[in-house]
């Protein structure tokens, strides 16, 4: 299991967390049918990383880009049950 430390966070928008080895994985909201919600987590490329470092508000446009075509996000979905998130 992989340990994930909450590093940042915009209601609605993403949850930021940090792997032990210093690779950015964010949690975003989408709504794939009407009144449903769910979420993706994905490992942010060393761009996005570098990215979101520099402006904080790439991360929140990644997060729109996301909400707005989930399906070209799918293949990159990592599998919740393979990490342990602290949200302290």
């Amino acid at each position: 299991m992989t340990q994930l430390s909450k590093i940042d966070e915009e209601n609605w928008r993403f949850t930021l967390y940090e792997s032990e080895n210093g690779k950015w994985i964010a949690d975003f909201p989408y709504s794939p049918r009407s009144f449903v919600d769910t979420s993706i987590l994905i490992e942010l490329t060393e761009s996005e990383k570098s990215n979101g470092i520099k402006d904080r508000k790439f991360l929140i446009n990644l997060s729109k880009k996301i909400r707005n075509d989930y399906n070209n996000y799918l293949n990159r979905a990592l599998n919740r049950n393979d990490y342990v998130f602290n949200d302290e």
